[in-house]
């Protein structure tokens, strides 16, 4: 098996950051590691726990950037990584022992470029980690039982799928594809949708990695700047792709303006005469995808619903 890198990035994480350190130290079954840590500019003492808690590892580099947001911190451990293999990881989850062994014995298994498992909320709060953990793995159903999705295009534009803590890639093919979308701000939805051309892709029909129940400081949280980022993440996708099919250009047009429809309808108070409905209808009964402007629109009703929204588009 190849080496990994393991690449976490961090921006206000001191709640979780014993934990994640733990789970990280103790993936097993890969001989050669290092671990890339990004802190993203924290204002708590997540930098401070980082390098107290890894102070006995080896082959650790933290790097402290000015805040630039994940998917800026993850094209910078992108680039620092030296190993075949890159295990990313969320600065607030867990995850199996086991599971970037099986996660990259997939990956040469089906010779994929890139695989993932499932993910769920822990049914315990961060604070009980250390008491929970070991009762709480063995409890799991773990398994090799592999599913390869040969063309893994249209099931990746359908929506999100997976979080960086149950994404593993190869190092090669992310450098070819760009990594993180570097405009958006949430890093996790580009760097599959960027690989899905240029790669199969492998699930592990399992759960294995875990958040925690949610607080306020999870950026999961915030419904409002992940569904504009995934609408940003396709509309970057369909002007810079050539390799994209017409019938999936009309499909992520479909996806978009369906997502902005709900949203606008929900928290915006648009109507059926509005254009969110019609982008929306057109993107449904049109046999052309939506164009370039039609694709940009479909970002507007996140930033309109009065909630904060990180964007350069």
């Amino acid at each position: 098996m190849g080496g990994v890198s393991f690449i976490a990035t961090f921006y206000n994480k001191s709640l979780y950051v014993p934990a994640v350190l733990d789970a990280i130290g103790a993936q097993r079954g890969i001989a050669d590691k290092e671990f890339i840590f990004i802190d993203d500019g924290s204002t708590d003492n997540t930098l401070a726990l980082l390098q107290e808690g890894t102070k006995n590892w080896q082959n650790v580099r933290i790097v402290s950037q000015a805040n630039a947001g994940p998917a800026i911190a993850t094209n910078n451990g992108i680039a620092l990584a030296t190993k075949d293999y890159i295990k990313f990881w969320d600065g607030d989850d867990v995850a199996h022992p086991d599971t970037t062994f099986l996660l990259l014995q997939a990956v040469e298994k089906h010779q994929a470029g890139f695989s993932f498992c499932g993910i769920d909320f822990a049914d315990f709060d961060v604070s009980e980690y250390f008491a929970q953990k070991d009762k709480f793995y063995a409890s799991l159903n773990v398994s090799d039982e592999t599913h390869l999705r040969s063309d893994p295009m249209r099931f990746i534009l359908k929506g999100p799928f997976a979080n960086p803590t149950t994404l593993l890639f190869k190092t090669d093919l992310l450098r070819q594809s760009g990594g993180a979308d570097p405009d958006v701000f949430i890093q996790d939805y580009a760097l599959s949708l960027r690989a899905a051309h240029l790669s199969p892709l492998v699930e592990i029909p399992r759960i294995l990695s875990f958040a925690f129940p949610q607080v306020d400081q999870r950026l999961s949280s915030n419904d409002s700047q992940i569904l504009h980022d995934l609408n940003a993440v396709l509309y970057h996708y369909a002007m810079g792709a050539a390799v994209l099919s017409r019938a999936n250009r009309r499909y992520l047009g479909q996806r978009a303006a369906g997502r902005a429809w709900k949203w606008a309808q929900r928290h915006n108070g648009k109507t059926p005469f509005s254009g969110d409905f019609w982008r929306f209808l057109k993107s449904r009964i049109s046999p052309l995808p939506l164009h370039k402007d039609e694709l940009y629109q479909t970002l507007l009703p996140f930033r309109q619903s009065g909630k904060s929204i990180r964007t350069k588009l």
